[in-house]
């Protein structure tokens, strides 16, 4: 069973960060408004986060808002790596418009050509969708008209809630199957 929730950040990965010898396998993913250049505009952002079965779709709105010392620590922790698509664009917006670093953080695509280059063709840039088609032989479709709708609601809707959890959980399952091999220290 999947679980979702709009709660404090580390609370759910607590007991997992205590176990100091292994990493932790984090997917990470974010919905935010793209387009907007305004400096004094700050819209909001949908983090959302998954591990073994429970997911965490944070909504911050307005920025001041963010939990700033649990997520810098969470964000920054040596034992916890993120996974997710399109990291860069991620880990870049979160820096540049939050002042948050994110340590330890893998493409999916990326980590899936190094783990299988036979399987993945050495094509790096696979979406969630066509990876679910892959490895699991079902047909993913994200519907487009809740991407881009209004995401700057107080409160999300439980179909934005269950969009942005579906490519979360996608993640966290891709990242189990490309992350097996040994990680730096």
């Amino acid at each position: 069973m999947l679980h979702t929730s709009r709660v404090g950040l580390l609370s759910c990965f607590r007991l997992s960060l205590h176990r100091e010898a292994e990493r932790l396998r984090v997917s990470m993913d974010m919905i935010w408004d793209q387009f907007v250049n305004d400096a004094n505009l700050y819209p909001p952002v949908t983090l959302q986060f998954c591990y073994d079965h429970t997911c965490i779709v944070y909504q911050v709105s307005p920025p001041e808002n963010f939990p700033r010392s649990s997520l810098e620590n969470f964000l920054n922790h040596d034992h916890v790596d993120f996974f997710g698509f399109e990291m860069l664009y991620k880990v870049q917006y979160l820096r540049q418009a939050y002042n948050l670093v994110v340590k330890n953080w893998f493409d999916i695509p990326c980590q899936a050509c190094l783990a299988n280059p036979t399987r993945y063709r050495n094509v790096a840039s696979l979406s969630v969708q066509n990876m679910v088609s892959m490895d699991f032989s079902k047909l993913y479709t994200k519907p487009l008209n809740l991407l881009r709708s209004d995401w700057r609601s107080n409160v999300l809707t439980d179909d934005k809630v269950m969009y942005a959890t579906l490519d979360c959980f996608f993640a966290y399952k891709f990242a189990v199957r490309v992350s097996n091999f040994p990680r730096p220290n």
